[in-house]
């Protein structure tokens, strides 16, 4: 399946709790001097950990030519 598109439409119910902390980690990680790459991908795994996957499609681009070879 190289070379689709892809859109993956997720769900998950957060505590206003959890999403408090996680957002003050997030944006500590993100406004620092050197954003903290480790940490924000160990935040986003903990928020897409455990989701419920709506729905998911692939689709073939065929409005743009040699769109592999330009990416």
């Amino acid at each position: 399946m190289s070379g689709l598109r892809t859109l993956v439409l997720a769900r998950k119910v957060l505590s206003a709790e959890f999403f408090k902390k996680w957002s003050h980690e997030y944006e500590k990680a993100y406004n620092k001097l050197e954003i903290d790459q480790k940490q924000i991908e160990k935040l986003m795994h903990e928020l897409e950990h455990g989701v419920t996957f709506l729905g998911i499609t692939g689709i073939e681009d065929k409005l743009q030519r040699d769109l592999k070879t330009t990416i």
